[in-house]
């Protein structure tokens, strides 16, 4: 009884440092990215391989942003995954920007963003080829850097 409980903590301690790996170096090597922007929030996605129609594509999430300052999105990918991260970001009208051009099949890694219009926005995040992937992506503002 002691071995099977003990194998299974050390598997569950193995799962949590493994995930845990993927997204902590992914936001330390984000956070270098900042430069004169100030870290706002970071958003940490692990997604499996869509398969079936109930595996989720992507995430979304809500984020308020504020006319007249100038916001950086930085994408981490961890590279043991097959899955390169998408980021896309909406407004009110649709889509403003998006991290991958599937014209020229270029990721971009850092965009930012001057906003025109305070307000609701969505962040959208997924996979490309809905394969899987973990990543991190951080936002951020600078202050200084009014439009």
């Amino acid at each position: 009884m002691f071995k099977k409980l003990a194998f299974f903590t050390l598997i569950s301690l193995f799962s949590m440092t493994t995930k845990a790996q993927c997204n902590d170096q992914l936001l330390i090597a984000a956070s270098e990215k900042l430069e004169s922007f100030i870290y706002v929030k970071d958003f940490k996605i692990k997604l499996k391989e869509v398969k079936a129609k109930k595996d989720p594509e992507n995430v979304t999430y809500t984020v308020i942003l504020n006319k007249d300052m100038k916001y950086r999105f930085i994408i981490e990918d961890a590279k043991d995954f097959p899955g390169r991260m998408i980021f896309e970001l909406y407004g009110d009208r649709g889509k403003i920007m998006s991290s991958y051009n599937p014209g020229t099949k270029k990721h971009y890694t850092v965009l930012e963003y001057n906003c025109t219009k305070t307000g609701i926005h969505y962040i959208n995040v997924g996979f490309q080829d809905k394969q899987e992937g973990c990543g991190v992506l951080v936002y951020s503002f600078n202050p200084s850097c009014r439009s």
